[in-house]
Protein backbone atom coordinates (compact mmCIF):
# COMPACT_ATOMS: atom_id res chain seq x y z
CA UNK A 1 0.00 0.00 0.00
CA UNK A 2 0.49 3.65 0.11
CA UNK A 3 2.44 5.31 2.85
CA UNK A 4 0.43 7.32 5.39
CA UNK A 5 0.34 11.07 4.85
CA UNK A 6 -0.49 13.71 7.36
CA UNK A 7 -1.26 17.46 7.22
CA UNK A 8 -1.52 19.92 10.07
CA UNK A 9 -4.09 22.69 9.81
CA UNK A 10 -3.92 25.50 12.30
CA UNK A 11 -7.33 27.04 12.83
CA UNK A 12 -7.49 30.45 14.38
CA UNK A 13 -10.86 31.84 15.40
CA UNK A 14 -10.95 35.59 15.84
CA UNK A 15 -13.56 37.13 18.06
CA UNK A 16 -15.97 39.40 16.17
CA UNK A 17 -15.35 43.08 16.69
CA UNK A 18 -17.86 45.22 18.52
CA UNK A 19 -18.21 48.99 18.25
CA UNK A 20 -20.93 48.97 20.90
CA UNK A 21 -24.64 49.64 20.66
CA UNK A 22 -25.91 52.78 18.99
CA UNK A 23 -26.71 55.46 21.55
CA UNK A 24 -27.66 59.06 22.10
CA UNK A 25 -26.41 61.54 24.66
CA UNK A 26 -27.38 65.00 25.81
CA UNK A 27 -24.83 67.48 27.06
CA UNK A 28 -25.46 70.79 28.77
CA UNK A 29 -24.26 73.83 26.81
CA UNK A 30 -22.39 75.01 29.90
CA UNK A 31 -20.24 71.86 30.12
CA UNK A 32 -16.68 72.08 28.81
CA UNK A 33 -16.64 68.60 27.25
CA UNK A 34 -17.99 65.04 27.34
CA UNK A 35 -16.38 61.78 26.30
CA UNK A 36 -18.75 60.19 23.77
CA UNK A 37 -17.35 56.71 24.48
CA UNK A 38 -19.25 56.79 27.79
CA UNK A 39 -22.50 56.60 25.77
CA UNK A 40 -21.45 53.29 24.16
CA UNK A 41 -21.91 49.91 25.84
CA UNK A 42 -19.65 46.94 25.15
CA UNK A 43 -17.41 48.64 22.62
CA UNK A 44 -13.95 47.36 21.80
CA UNK A 45 -11.17 49.87 22.50
CA UNK A 46 -8.93 51.27 19.80
CA UNK A 47 -11.59 52.68 17.52
CA UNK A 48 -11.67 56.08 15.91
CA UNK A 49 -14.36 58.75 15.76
CA UNK A 50 -15.75 60.76 12.86
CA UNK A 51 -17.89 63.89 13.09
CA UNK A 52 -21.27 64.32 11.37
CA UNK A 53 -19.52 65.83 8.33
CA UNK A 54 -17.21 62.79 8.04
CA UNK A 55 -14.10 64.52 9.34
CA UNK A 56 -11.93 62.86 12.03
CA UNK A 57 -12.94 63.64 15.60
CA UNK A 58 -11.29 63.05 18.98
CA UNK A 59 -14.38 61.48 20.59
CA UNK A 60 -14.48 64.28 23.17
CA UNK A 61 -17.51 66.48 22.41
CA UNK A 62 -17.14 70.20 23.17
CA UNK A 63 -20.51 71.96 23.08
CA UNK A 64 -18.95 75.38 22.48
CA UNK A 65 -17.38 74.28 19.17
CA UNK A 66 -18.75 70.90 18.01
CA UNK A 67 -22.02 70.58 16.08
CA UNK A 68 -24.85 68.39 17.26
CA UNK A 69 -25.59 65.35 15.13
CA UNK A 70 -24.55 61.76 14.57
CA UNK A 71 -20.95 60.81 15.42
CA UNK A 72 -19.53 57.46 14.27
CA UNK A 73 -17.26 55.16 16.27
CA UNK A 74 -15.28 52.85 13.94
CA UNK A 75 -13.43 49.73 15.10
CA UNK A 76 -11.03 48.62 12.32
CA UNK A 77 -10.98 45.09 10.89
CA UNK A 78 -8.73 42.64 12.70
CA UNK A 79 -7.60 39.27 11.39
CA UNK A 80 -10.44 37.66 9.48
CA UNK A 81 -13.09 39.75 11.21
CA UNK A 82 -14.54 42.80 9.51
CA UNK A 83 -14.62 46.17 11.28
CA UNK A 84 -17.69 47.44 13.09
CA UNK A 85 -19.22 50.84 13.73
CA UNK A 86 -21.75 52.40 16.03
CA UNK A 87 -23.45 55.77 16.07
CA UNK A 88 -23.87 58.28 18.87
CA UNK A 89 -26.41 61.05 18.34
CA UNK A 90 -25.45 64.13 20.37
CA UNK A 91 -27.92 66.78 21.55
CA UNK A 92 -27.07 70.04 23.32
CA UNK A 93 -29.42 71.19 26.07
CA UNK A 94 -29.37 74.94 26.74
CA UNK A 95 -28.07 75.83 30.20
CA UNK A 96 -30.02 77.95 32.65
CA UNK A 97 -28.86 81.56 32.99
CA UNK A 98 -29.68 83.40 36.21
CA UNK A 99 -27.68 86.48 35.19
CA UNK A 100 -24.42 87.94 36.43
CA UNK A 101 -23.90 89.01 40.03
CA UNK A 102 -24.50 92.72 40.47
CA UNK A 103 -24.90 95.59 42.93
CA UNK A 104 -28.05 97.70 42.78
CA UNK A 105 -28.21 101.02 44.62
CA UNK A 106 -31.68 102.52 45.05
CA UNK A 107 -33.26 105.26 47.08
CA UNK A 108 -35.52 104.30 49.96
CA UNK A 109 -39.15 104.72 48.98
CA UNK A 110 -42.68 103.30 48.92
CA UNK A 111 -42.69 101.90 45.35
CA UNK A 112 -41.68 98.26 44.76
CA UNK A 113 -38.73 97.38 42.54
CA UNK A 114 -38.29 94.18 40.50
CA UNK A 115 -34.85 92.73 41.27
CA UNK A 116 -34.95 90.55 38.11
CA UNK A 117 -34.50 93.74 36.07
CA UNK A 118 -31.03 94.06 37.66
CA UNK A 119 -30.05 90.74 36.02
CA UNK A 120 -30.13 91.39 32.24
CA UNK A 121 -30.65 88.26 30.20
CA UNK A 122 -31.73 86.16 33.17
CA UNK A 123 -34.52 83.68 32.58
CA UNK A 124 -37.71 84.21 34.57
CA UNK A 125 -39.20 81.56 36.83
CA UNK A 126 -36.50 81.27 39.48
CA UNK A 127 -36.71 81.54 43.24
CA UNK A 128 -35.61 84.54 45.33
CA UNK A 129 -34.18 84.53 48.82
CA UNK A 130 -32.91 87.57 50.69
CA UNK A 131 -32.39 89.17 54.10
CA UNK A 132 -36.10 88.79 54.88
CA UNK A 133 -36.28 85.18 53.59
CA UNK A 134 -38.00 83.81 50.52
CA UNK A 135 -39.73 86.45 48.40
CA UNK A 136 -41.11 87.09 44.91
CA UNK A 137 -38.24 89.25 43.65
CA UNK A 138 -40.27 92.41 44.08
CA UNK A 139 -39.27 94.43 47.15
CA UNK A 140 -40.08 97.80 48.63
CA UNK A 141 -36.72 99.51 49.12
CA UNK A 142 -36.36 99.96 52.88
CA UNK A 143 -33.31 99.43 55.08
CA UNK A 144 -34.73 96.05 56.14
CA UNK A 145 -34.39 94.56 52.64
CA UNK A 146 -30.88 95.88 52.00
CA UNK A 147 -28.31 93.11 51.55
CA UNK A 148 -27.73 90.13 49.31
CA UNK A 149 -30.65 88.64 47.39
CA UNK A 150 -30.00 85.27 45.72
CA UNK A 151 -31.81 84.26 42.53
CA UNK A 152 -31.79 80.51 41.74
CA UNK A 153 -32.98 78.85 38.55
CA UNK A 154 -33.56 75.11 38.95
CA UNK A 155 -31.56 72.78 36.75
CA UNK A 156 -33.26 71.29 33.71
CA UNK A 157 -32.53 67.82 32.40
CA UNK A 158 -28.78 67.33 32.71
CA UNK A 159 -28.04 71.03 33.21
CA UNK A 160 -27.30 72.14 36.77
CA UNK A 161 -29.05 75.01 38.57
CA UNK A 162 -27.67 78.52 38.09
CA UNK A 163 -27.43 81.21 40.74
CA UNK A 164 -26.92 84.98 40.66
CA UNK A 165 -26.91 87.56 43.42
CA UNK A 166 -28.12 91.14 43.64
CA UNK A 167 -26.54 93.09 46.46
CA UNK A 168 -29.19 95.70 47.21
CA UNK A 169 -28.01 98.99 48.68
CA UNK A 170 -30.85 101.19 49.97
CA UNK A 171 -29.82 104.83 50.37
CA UNK A 172 -31.78 107.24 52.58
CA UNK A 173 -33.54 109.93 50.57
CA UNK A 174 -31.86 113.31 50.45
CA UNK A 175 -33.40 116.03 52.55
CA UNK A 176 -33.07 119.76 52.11
CA UNK A 177 -34.67 120.26 55.49
CA UNK A 178 -38.09 121.68 56.31
CA UNK A 179 -39.55 124.83 54.88
CA UNK A 180 -39.18 127.85 57.05
CA UNK A 181 -39.16 131.61 57.06
CA UNK A 182 -36.42 133.91 58.03
CA UNK A 183 -36.74 137.50 59.09
CA UNK A 184 -33.94 139.75 58.14
CA UNK A 185 -33.45 143.28 59.14
CA UNK A 186 -32.28 145.72 56.50
CA UNK A 187 -30.10 148.42 58.03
Amino acid sequence: GCPADEAVVELRIDQPLNAGANASMSICSSFLSANMTTALVGEDPGGTWTAPDGSPHSGVFMPATDPTGVYTYNVPASGACPGDQSFVTVFIQPAQFAGNDTVLAVCEGPLPIDLLLALPGAAAGGAWNGPTGVHSGEVIPTPGVAGTHTYTLAGTGICPPDVATVRLVVDAPSSAGTDGTASLCDQ
